[in-house]
């Protein structure tokens, strides 16, 4: 108990709840996690509203159009009319057209790869086809993903992944399904052998194989003859004498590759054997 003098008489008064310290106690235990976390920075307070692209036809933005690279700095997708990417480097914004066809852009979904590039997926409407925009060191690039008939790439969500490949899920409006689509690296064929007979005669027929390497390149891998067979296998036939070289591609995915064979070809040579006659002496 404490005792207070108040005009002229004494009053007796409970002790306090230690407030102070409790209130001490807090603020310490808010410091340190500050101090544990990472103080967030001063920030103005009140909204600040700018014109990015102005005026410009889009349509069916999500809040996965909007990325920030490891600066804070904005960077947002968008489009309708076509596909469009707008970031700001710290000074002011910038924008370029990333897809000039006509109708692409709707549900553009965009991700930032670990060298600041954009990566977006998005609907291509007059195709109904779901389409992939990215930017590398060597300029702008851009492919069809799903282009089966029906409606396919609607509202799409795409992340990359440790290697920087791009995994997209998205909408099969047609089957009402919910699909994904992941790239993996191709595989080039680096080699391609060509077994047969490296001679015959004229009007003779030689089969021809071909076999690509190596075993782990990327399916499908085609082989198309230069006399037309597509194929593993082709027969040859010349109705000439001569030196003739054939030709087989193998291609996949990730390009073509071809050999050649160069095949001797001999005329037809005949004999002729008459009866031995002999005189009687």
């Amino acid at each position: 108990m404490t005792t207070n003098v108040s005009m002229g008489r004494s009053v007796q008064s409970r002790t306090r709840w230690p407030v102070i310290p409790l209130a001490l106690t807090l603020l310490l235990g808010s410091i340190a996690g500050l101090l544990a976390f990472g103080a967030a920075p001063a920030r103005a307070s009140g909204w600040v509203i700018e014109c990015v692209d102005c005026p410009k036809v889009f349509l069916d933005m999500t809040d996965r159009s909007l990325r920030l690279d490891m600066a804070g700095h904005p960077h947002i997708a968008y489009g309708g009319d076509h596909l469009y990417y707008a970031w700001h480097d710290g000074v002011g914004w910038h924008y370029e057209t990333a897809d000039d066809s006509p109708g692409v852009g709707r549900f553009a979904s965009l991700a930032l790869d670990g060298s600041g590039y954009p990566h977006i997926s998005y609907y291509d409407e007059d195709n109904y086809d779901l389409k992939y925009a990215y930017r590398d060191a060597s300029g702008r690039h851009i492919e069809t993903v799903d282009t089966e008939p029906g409606h396919w790439g609607g509202y799409t969500s795409l992340a990359l992944d440790g290697g920087g490949y791009p995994h997209i899920s998205y909408y099969d409006k047609s089957n009402s399904d919910l699909k994904y689509a992941s790239f993996s690296e191709c595989v080039p064929v680096k080699g391609v052998a060509v077994n047969g007979p490296a001679s015959l005669l004229v009007g003779e027929t030689g089969i021809y194989t071909a076999t690509f390497s190596p075993l782990t390149a990327t399916l499908p891998v085609t082989f198309t003859w230069d006399n037309g067979t597509i194929g593993p296998t082709a027969t040859y036939s010349w109705t000439l004498p001569g030196t003739y070289t054939l030709v087989v591609t193998a291609t996949n995915p990730c390009g073509g590759i071809s050999a050649t064979l160069t095949v001797k070809v001999s005329a037809v040579s005949y004999r002729i054997y008459l009866p031995l006659i002999l005189r009687d002496q």
